[in-house]
């Protein structure tokens, strides 16, 4: 969660006053990097409000072309499942746990 503009301003305008970063990293209980960006933030684009999400990296593996490929080749290991998408076996359990595939347990 974001700091609040309240605080960002009150930050930057102690360290504007002659205040050093350090100084108002402890003042404010806060990690001097954090000082540095906020003051490179406000000199970058003029405001203090927080840089948009970016997300995060993209799923190397597609949840249809995997649901396709599940459905074609129903017995598959997960070996050659790995070796189709170019990821690793832990991979590929991952995400076909996360789209909702079981293992199927035989006695």
């Amino acid at each position: 969660m974001a700091y609040s503009q309240d605080l960002r301003k009150r930050v930057v305008t102690y360290v504007e006053e002659g205040n050093t970063q350090l100084s108002a990293s402890q003042q404010f209980s806060l990690n001097p990097k954090t000082v540095r960006e906020w003051l490179d933030l406000k000199t970058e684009t003029g405001f203090l409000k927080p840089r948009e999400h970016r997300g995060g990296a993209r799923p190397r593996v597609a949840k249809e072309e995997l649901k396709s490929y599940v459905d074609a080749h129903h017995n598959a290991i997960l070996k050659d499942m790995a070796e189709e998408f170019n990821v690793t076996i832990l991979g590929i359990a991952y995400h076909l746990h996360k789209h909702g595939y079981v293992q199927k347990k035989r006695v």
